[in-house]
């Protein structure tokens, strides 16, 4: 266990100053134990303008996260009414949280999971569509 914890630690501290590309999102996605991370990895390719929007430059924020109000978070705060991070690192620890409290009751099959994402996450009717021809694109 105090292994494990000293890797996380490790982790957190090694990629706080890696800069923003597809290679250390997915790194860094893969490292954090999200589920579904080539979900995870297409809705933050997706959400931020290719890693490009003005939320990922002011914010540090590559899921178009809202601060939540009752689970943990990792956000400093919000802009433009969106989280706010003091690094992109951070805001993919945020949406291991948000998954975790998701996640809370019931592990979600793929299948589960990207019905909830359409329903629930966006409000865009093709989203789900646009996040799998980013999976397939990048074949992760």
């Amino acid at each position: 266990m105090y292994f494990i914890l000293l890797m996380l630690i490790n982790f957190s501290v090694e990629t706080k100053s890696l800069d923003l590309n597809k290679e250390n999102l997915w790194i860094a996605i893969k490292n954090s134990n999200i589920d579904h991370p080539d979900i995870a990895y297409a809705q933050a390719i997706l959400e931020s303008g290719n890693l490009k929007s003005r939320l990922v430059k002011t914010n540090n924020n590559l899921f178009g996260m809202k601060k939540p109000s009752i689970r943990k978070t990792t956000a400093i705060g919000t802009k433009y009414k969106y989280a706010k991070y003091s690094s992109w690192i951070s805001s993919v620890e945020d949406y291991k949280l948000w998954q975790d409290h998701l996640f809370r009751k019931k592990i979600m099959s793929r299948k589960e999971y990207m019905k909830y994402l359409q329903i629930r996450y966006s409000e865009t009717p093709t989203y789900i569509n646009r996040v799998m021809k980013i999976v397939n694109q990048n074949k992760i």
